[in-house]
């Protein structure tokens, strides 16, 4: 059983040292009952620790830290491994799931998969349905909806990641000279930080839509590590809000 514990509150004791992980949570309500934490299949072909609740799925992330401790209350956690938890768009996870099944398939037989039990768990997720129809045809047969990748579907849906990555790296102090580059340049760096999510297949089609060639770059990696850097709030420059800090028990 998982649950959560924050820093203040008192029930910290009622949790073993060694069980205590600290999770940087962004700023919303991303913490509800019954939210728990399941390995799920990444679309890299690798697995991922996800936090999943009914509105919403993070992805963590594991920083490790050998020499380094926590002080939580009037405890010391020898263990100084720090998680950061990122929302993570549920049909980076889906796709890989779809992709090569020519007919129409019920939601039970996507989910289904003997290695990744938990992806079961994704029905909890309220939007799931309509997650699926922004990349999917679908059908109804007997008050059941099936589904089928559309790979028409899926390049509107990609394209407007690329252009919300877009909008979202103007903002950042960090990437003030990334908007002297040309669009090119700009539409490879999305399309790049977008590939660590998607498969090779999926990749290739943004670049033919874009008439680009590939993402092998020095100047790109530049930027890339710029927004990684950002995104772990080691920007002083960042407008962001500080983060919480959640203390978790497995």
């Amino acid at each position: 059983m998982i649950f959560f514990l924050f820093i203040d509150r008192t029930r910290i004791s009622m949790t073993k040292t060694e069980d205590i992980k600290v999770i940087v949570l962004p700023q919303g309500p991303y913490i509800e009952t019954g939210t728990s934490i399941i390995s799920l299949p990444h679309p890299n072909n690798v697995s991922m620790l996800f936090m999943l609740s009914t509105s919403q799925l993070l992805q963590l992330q594991k920083f490790s830290n050998t020499t380094n401790s926590w002080v939580i209350g009037e405890r010391i956690v020898q263990n100084g491994d720090l998680y950061t938890a990122t929302p993570f768009d549920l049909n980076f996870l889906l796709i890989p799931l779809l992709d090569g099944k020519d007919n129409f398939v019920a939601m039970d037989d996507i989910l289904f998969n003997d290695q990744f039990p938990h992806l079961q768990e994704l029905h909890r997720i309220s939007e799931l349905s309509n997650n699926l129809m922004a990349i999917c045809d679908t059908t109804r047969i007997d008050d059941q909806t099936y589904f089928r990748l559309s790979n028409d579907k899926l390049l509107i849906w990609l394209k407007k990641k690329v252009s919300s990555l877009l909008k979202d790296m103007e903002n950042l102090e960090a990437l003030k000279l990334f908007k002297k580059e040309t669009v090119d340049e700009q539409h490879k760096l999305a399309i790049r930080l977008l590939s660590d999510n998607l498969q090779k297949s999926h990749v290739d089609m943004l670049l033919k839509e874009f008439n680009l060639t590939d993402l092998k770059d020095d100047k790109l990696q530049y930027f890339q590590d710029s927004i990684n850097k950002h995104s772990l709030g080691t920007d002083t420059g960042s407008s962001q809000k500080p983060a919480k800090k959640v203390i978790i028990k497995r």
